[in-house]
């Protein structure tokens, strides 16, 4: 009976690191799920500024609003790109974990990465379409739609 007293403890001092380590990853997995989303958002918020707004200065508002707003991730690469119809926002970061190492032994890589794609179209796209139709040939007084040839 005296061993069953001593069996415990080292179990339980056994399971409890991987207790612990299970809700750490778990926890900074959802650290690391909240800064995508955060991520995403400014993306698309910022797409639609796009249309009446100048590149560098969104780029620059993006880079400021995702170090204040995400708790581990660092964004890499911001790419903007304006179309006739339509605003893109493609955004690329990393999430390191806090401990150096602990990563790497569960998956072999030392960070995450993640991407935030968005695209919308301009507030002003009707008028857009109104200048395509112009310059097919099909003018403002002419109405024959869209569909018909």
């Amino acid at each position: 009976m005296k061993g069953l007293k001593g069996s415990y403890t080292v179990e339980a001092a056994l399971i409890m690191w991987v207790l612990i380590f299970s809700v750490w990853s778990v926890v900074m997995l959802a650290v690391c799920q909240y800064d995508k989303i955060v991520l995403e958002s400014i993306a698309a918020k910022k797409s639609w500024e796009l249309a009446w707004r100048e590149e560098e200065e969104l780029r620059r508002e993006i880079w400021k609003t995702s170090e204040e707003k995400m708790f581990g991730a660092r964004v890499l690469e911001i790419e903007i790109s304006k179309g006739l119809l339509t605003t893109e926002v493609n955004c690329s970061a990393e999430f390191e974990m806090p401990i150096p190492g602990i990563w790497k032994l569960v998956s072999g890589k030392k960070q995450i990465l993640f991407y935030a794609e968005t695209c919308c179209g301009h507030p002003q796209a009707a008028e857009a379409v109104r200048i395509l139709y112009a310059w097919k040939g099909r003018g403002e007084g002419q109405d024959d739609g869209p569909l018909q040839k």
